[in-house]
C-alpha cells in the first residue's frame, strides 16, 4: 500500500504545481516538451538574460523587487496556459509552458541569491 501512496504524493505534486501540471495536460495530448525544446520569443529571451544579470549586482531590495515583477509574469503565464488549453490551442499552450520554465528559473535563481556572495 506504500507504493500506492507514493504514487498518489507524487501524482498530487505534479497537479498542483502549474509547470508539471501543463506538462501534464499536455502530455495528454501528445506533446512533449523536450530539454531542447526552447523559446522562439527573442525578445523574452533577451529579457531574461538581462534579468539575470542584473541578480549578479543586485541589493536585497532589487533582488524583491525582480522576484515581485516575475511572479506577475509567472501569473500572466499560467493564466496564458490555461486559456490556451480551454480553447485547445496546444501549441499556444506549448509555447507558453516553455515561457513558465524561463521563468520558474529566474524564481530560483531570485530566491536562492544572495548580495555579495
Amino acid at each position: 500500500m506504500g507504493s500506492l501512496s507514493d504514487l498518489m504524493g507524487r501524482a498530487w505534486g505534479a497537479l498542483k504545481d502549474p509547470l508539471p501540471r501543463a506538462e501534464y495536460i499536455l502530455s495528454q495530448h501528445g506533446i512533449e516538451i523536450a530539454e531542447a525544446d526552447q523559446l522562439e520569443d527573442f525578445d523574452l529571451i533577451s529579457e531574461i538574460m538581462e534579468v539575470r544579470e542584473q541578480l549578479e549586482d543586485a541589493t536585497t531590495e532589487e533582488i524583491e523587487a525582480i522576484a515581485e515583477k516575475n511572479r506577475g509574469e509567472i501569473k500572466k503565464t499560467c493564466a496564458e496556459i490555461e486559456s490556451s488549453i480551454g480553447e485547445q490551442d496546444w501549441q499556444a499552450a506549448k509555447s507558453a509552458t516553455i515561457r513558465l520554465k524561463y521563468l520558474e528559473g529566474i524564481k530560483t535563481a531570485a530566491s536562492q541569491y544572495r548580495p555579495g556572495a
